[in-house]
């Protein structure tokens, strides 16, 4: 499989188009590369069947509207997913039951009457 071209072909599955990326980088976003340099160094055949990954695992596309894809994996066989950023501002309804919360001993948090709601 070519990976330049999967990966333009994945961008316009996501409902996005190249002039939607922001950049390819790391998923940290420490790591940056703009489109003409993804161009330059992504086109190439791989191998995304089963086996071992050969693309890193922490690459994403990273879209002016905060969404994002990232490689996926499952025993060496790998691919792009479209992810969508969840953004949280303080102006989100919310309930803040998790003020008296400890996280201690617990595999999932749930709300239960025990904790403080907002009124």
């Amino acid at each position: 499989m070519n990976f330049l071209e999967e990966t333009e072909e994945k961008i316009k599955a996501s409902g996005h188009n190249i002039s939607d990326v922001m950049f390819i980088g790391t998923d940290d976003g420490k790591l940056r590369m703009p489109w003409w340099r993804f161009v330059e160094t992504a086109n190439f055949e791989y191998d995304s069947g089963y086996g071992y990954c050969e693309i890193p695992e922490n690459l994403i596309v990273y879209f002016n509207d905060f969404t994002y894809m990232n490689r996926n994996s499952y025993d060496g066989s790998e691919w792009w997913e479209y992810r969508v950023k969840k953004k949280f501002t303080p102006e989100d309804d919310y309930d803040n039951a998790m003020l008296s919360y400890t996280f201690e001993n617990d595999c999932t948090i749930e709300k239960e009457n025990k904790y403080e709601t907002r009124t």
